[in-house]
């Protein structure tokens, strides 16, 4: 995210060419062939949930509540802001032998960190008020509701990104260009520019703004969905339960005589298929609760780690820069997978569940299966995903 690691003294006008060919030259067609896909994809994606929303609004997008579709619209402007930033300046650096030269305009040095912290909170404030929402709309003292109303929607979105902006005002310009003569192995030299700061000073932004704001958003994040999914995992428990109760008072009924007995061999219940599903889809949505929380904690917190551990030590070494660029990576998949995530979540379920049927039905023309196996495979109907505001 944060690829800028130009703390040094700038009263030193002649430096070596090589100083600033930090990565090998392999490794940077690697980051290339990686990236450029990655971040294409976000672009794509994310531009998509705008056209969604704003330009045709329709199917499950038109039914979402006010608040959500907000929220979407807001999380989406945010990850296009960091892909825009943070791509430009990630793929001009690694498409570039000397690497920790400044290539960009000069504005954007002071630009960049900026749009960068900013889509960074707006992102975390937004996923931190869908998931309190979502566990106020499952607790049973809070019933769902028509949903906050338009005006409510918006105020909450514009406050959130006031309080982004406010946040990341004093990184706001505590970047600069520093001009310098670079000197190449020939001898021959040519005028360089990097983009520089106070290493002190941005430690203690940086520091700061990690602990006040990121860590506390990501807290909020992770608990709440890990009572999310304890919340739908006990009822889960509480319909099996249930379940096992009434197959015990009608197991006589069921039984009762050989023809019934066969008969039922051959057509499952309805109401215990209907049962199933929705254990499956139950647990469906906790698998999915638990990729949300994983994909926020790899995709967001290593790269805030490492510029605090950075900016707070002296690091030397070919490492690191490659190590900075593969967190900077992480944020940019985060980025491409959002939309999928929380916005086209059900077209995303409904793509693995054909995957899964064709990968089943491949699987059975090749297993030999008993006549009730296969009456159970050919009558058990699909399990349609729902979209992630549906749990």
């Amino acid at each position: 995210m944060f690829i800028l690691w130009n703390t040094m003294s700038v009263n030193k006008l002649f430096v070596l060419e090589e100083d600033f060919e930090v990565l090998l030259e392999n490794i940077r067609l690697i980051f290339q062939v990686l990236i450029w896909p990655i971040v294409i994809t976000g672009l794509i994606s994310n531009a998509a949930v705008l056209v969604r929303i704003i330009l045709a609004p329709s199917g499950k997008f038109s039914m979402l509540k006010p608040f959500y579709r907000c929220a979407l619209l807001s999380f989406a402007i945010s990850d296009l802001m960091l892909l825009i930033s943070s791509g430009s300046n990630t793929l001009t650096m690694v498409s570039q032998r000397t690497t920790l030269l400044w290539k960009l305009p000069d504005w954007s040095c002071s630009a960049v960190p900026f749009f960068q912290t900013v889509a960074i909170f707006i992102g975390s404030l937004t996923l931190a008020g869908i998931a309190i929402d979502r566990y106020r709309a499952l607790t049973p003292r809070y019933p769902p509701d028509d949903g906050h109303k338009w005006p409510y929607a918006i105020l909450f979105n514009m406050l959130i990104w006031l309080i982004a902006m406010a946040a990341s005002y004093p990184i706001l310009g505590m970047y600069e260009i520093d001009s310098l003569i670079v000197i190449r192995p020939d001898s021959t030299v040519y005028e360089g520019r990097i983009c520089s700061t106070n290493q002190a000073h941005a430690a203690l932004v940086y520091t700061a703004l990690f602990v006040t704001i990121f860590i506390p958003l990501a807290l909020i994040f992770v608990t709440v969905h890990v009572l999310l999914a304890l919340n739908i995992w006990r009822r889960q428990e509480q319909s099996n339960k249930s379940q096992l109760s009434s197959g015990n008072d009608s197991q006589s009924t069921e039984f009762s005589t050989v023809s019934s007995n066969a008969q039922r061999r051959k057509t499952p219940h309805p109401q215990r298929c209907m049962t199933s599903n929705h254990m499956r889809r139950k647990k469906r949505t906790v698998n999915v609760i638990l990729v949300l929380i994983f994909v926020f904690l790899v995709g967001r917190l290593p790269v805030w780690i490492f510029l605090v551990y950075k900016l707070h030590t002296k690091l030397s070494g070919t490492l690191w820069p490659h190590l900075q660029v593969v967190f900077t990576a992480l944020t940019f998949v985060n980025a491409a997978l959002d939309p999928f995530l929380y916005a086209f979540l059900c077209e995303a379920l409904s793509l693995l569940t054909f995957l899964q049927t064709c990968t089943t039905k491949k699987q059975a023309d090749v297993t030999p299966y008993d006549d009730e196996r296969k009456v159970a495979v050919d009558i058990n109907p699909a399990i349609v995903p729902r979209g992630p505001y549906s749990f």
